[in-house]
């Protein structure tokens, strides 16, 4: 029976770095976008929102170039240049068309929403596709051509009515974008080892605080009508995302972003909880508050948002200022038999751990001396001592087991 060799063909390392040569064009060529839509915007009149866009294209540009240096970032650094890309587009398409009349003022009024919605579906791209930049699935590939087919098709339906993507819509697409996209990645997340763990960490970490500054935002202008421009404001977070992929390929950052995810994440939750409040107090309870009232609320807002967040800090210096006062050390008498068992998942031989249980007993309880026994029903041994008292046993009967339960 003869068989038949099926050649396989393989990008080399040549390939790949002729691929991450064209991906990095992309980065000037962003920013020169983003500046021809600045001298545009100058014509007409320039406003935050026009700094906050530059800013943005350039920082996903820097980012995206700069993760071009990492081999299992090429793709999701291409993704990032060519959403850079796109941003730039429809940031110079909205401005041309907001200052010119014409056929190419026509076509621009075009192009501006659907490749400003196409954000949206790079960003469930990148979503669907991190740490490696890969589809891997059909149903990946699938959800990810919907998105694109999406943001044309929601492109046109806008440019046919309102003409321009509002902060309303555009937040309410990032939404939906996000929460189409979190269970796919929090998959290849749980999969997910070493360095591409950490990827994914501090992409979730700035994405994390972009979102707190967003709702912190809309909240403060909510109830009290600060700041004016909260949409730029809250575009200009997003800020924090690329400086998240920059900080997933240093070496020296990247392997920090546990104890920076965790603390994002407790501010996070807490932002949320301190807002929902006040929306059920205030507006659900009371009354809409008036203008003189609104300095009021926000200030108290800031009180309890300062007071959540340092609630836990707090908490542990008081409860060690209370151990000592009480015990006259920091901690409390029954924490070392509290913390023994984790104590016992560590590479310790048990007699030290038996003997640190009985120092820390000694110390704590202002003991003259302390022992620990273990052994079987019948008969107990001295397994540690402090003062040291060397061996002994004790012979358990039925007296002494009912008093030692």
């Amino acid at each position: 029976m003869s068989t038949v060799e099926v050649p396989v063909v393989r990008l080399g390392s040549g390939a790949e770095r002729a691929a991450a040569g064209w991906r990095a064009l992309l980065a000037p060529l962003a920013i020169g976008v983003a500046t021809v839509g600045m001298v545009v915007a100058a014509g007409d009149g320039v406003v935050p929102a026009d700094w906050v866009r530059l800013v943005l294209v350039a920082a996903w540009a820097v980012a995206g170039a700069a993760a071009l240096r990492v081999p299992a970032a090429h793709r999701v650094a291409g993704l990032a240049l060519t959403g850079a890309l796109m941003g730039a587009i429809a940031f110079a398409a909205a401005r041309y068309a907001s200052a010119h009349t014409g056929t190419g003022a026509d076509a621009a009024s075009v192009v501006a929403p659907v490749f400003c919605l196409g954000l949206v579906a790079v960003t469930v791209h990148v979503l669907l596709a991190i740490p490696d930049g890969l589809l891997r699935t059909r149903g990946r590939r699938a959800l990810a051509v919907a998105a694109y087919l999406a943001a044309i098709a929601g492109g046109l339906l806008v440019w046919a009515g309102p003409g321009e993507v509002t902060v309303g819509l555009g937040s309410l697409a990032w939404t939906l974008a996000v929460l189409v996209s979190l269970p796919a990645t929090h998959a290849r997340y749980l999969l997910s080892t070493g360095a591409d763990r950490h990827r994914l960490q501090w992409l979730g970490c700035g994405a994390m605080a972009a979102g707190e500054v967003a709702i912190s935002m809309g909240a403060l202008h909510f109830f009290v009508g600060w700041p004016s421009h909260t949409g730029a404001l809250a575009a200009a977070g997003t800020g924090l995302v690329p400086a998240a992929l920059l900080a997933s390929i240093t070496p020296r950052l990247r392997g920090r972003v546990d104890r920076a995810l965790v603390h994002t994440v407790e501010t996070f939750g807490l932002t949320l909880v301190v807002i929902s409040v006040y929306i059920l107090v205030v507006f659900g309870l009371g009354r809409a508050p008036n203008e003189q009232e609104r300095q009021v609320l926000g200030l108290s807002m800031v009180a309890a948002a300062v007071a959540a967040l340092a609630f836990l800090p707090a908490r542990a210096r008081l409860a060690d200022a209370a151990n000592r006062l009480v015990y006259g050390q920091r901690s409390a008498p029954d924490e070392a038999l509290r913390t023994f068992g984790d104590r016992l998942t560590r590479a310790v031989p048990m007699e030290e751990l038996l003997l640190q249980l009985a120092e820390t007993l000694r110390s704590t309880m202002v003991l003259t001396s302390a022992e620990v026994w273990a052994g079987s029903e019948d008969v107990l041994e001295r397994a540690a001592s402090v003062p040291d008292r060397g061996t002994g046993t004790l012979a358990v009967g039925p007296q002494e087991r009912s008093v030692i339960a």
